[in-house]
């Protein structure tokens, strides 16, 4: 029968040297971590409180790095030459003196488009093809190819405009047609009238 203490790991990692944290177990409030300070009592043994080794300040960039992800790093003070950082660097790379960040996927929208039952296009040199994406037939995008989401079709309305016997304008959509209006799919905005 072990007589392990259930913070342990904390009270070990602690004893390195490591930063711990705390924060108040009271009903199913999420309360926040509050840092350790050094030169307080640790109540290691009051059922209120729980206790974590603190988060490194990249711990989901590291967390992602070590599940294969791509993880990019930029010098403190450059905001725009993001560089890809090689697999099988060190983790001690992750410090202060760079910012990190996981690889943004270009094409996060379309994937998000695609689960909302979208569809989703690919442009040739002879126009617009639809991508097929249902069932379980696994489908990558290919970089260096143009995608959109597929713009919904424009609206057309067909009708009668004509001046009635006191001079207001009417319009009607039954009789013989003498103008067509053209409306966007997607904005339901006027794109164009014509004369029929």
């Amino acid at each position: 029968m072990s007589n392990r203490h259930k913070w342990a790991d904390v009270i070990h990692a602690f004893a390195d040297g490591k930063e711990i944290q705390w924060r108040w177990i009271v009903g199913c409030i999420d309360r926040p971590w509050f840092d350790f300070c050094q030169v307080s009592y640790a109540q290691f043994d009051n059922s209120a409180i729980e206790w974590r080794v603190k988060p490194h300040k990249y711990q989901d960039v590291i967390d992602a790095y070590v599940r294969g992800e791509t993880v990019q790093w930029l010098p403190v003070g450059d905001n725009k030459d993001w560089k890809d950082l090689s697999q099988g660097a060190s983790l001690d790379n992750f410090d202060t003196s760079f910012k990190f960040r996981i690889k943004p996927d270009k094409y996060q929208y379309l994937r998000d488009a695609i689960a909302e039952g979208k569809t989703i296009q690919y442009k040739t040199d002879r126009g617009w093809y639809d991508v097929y994406t249902k069932g379980s037939y696994t489908w990558e995008f290919i970089y260096g190819v143009e995608y959109r989401i597929k713009p919904k079709p424009d609206i057309t309305k067909t009708g009668r405009i004509y001046f009635d016997d006191v001079g207001n304008l009417c319009w009607h959509q039954v009789g013989l047609p003498n103008v067509k209006f053209t409306f966007d799919g997607e904005t339901k905005e006027l794109k164009g009238a014509e004369i029929i």
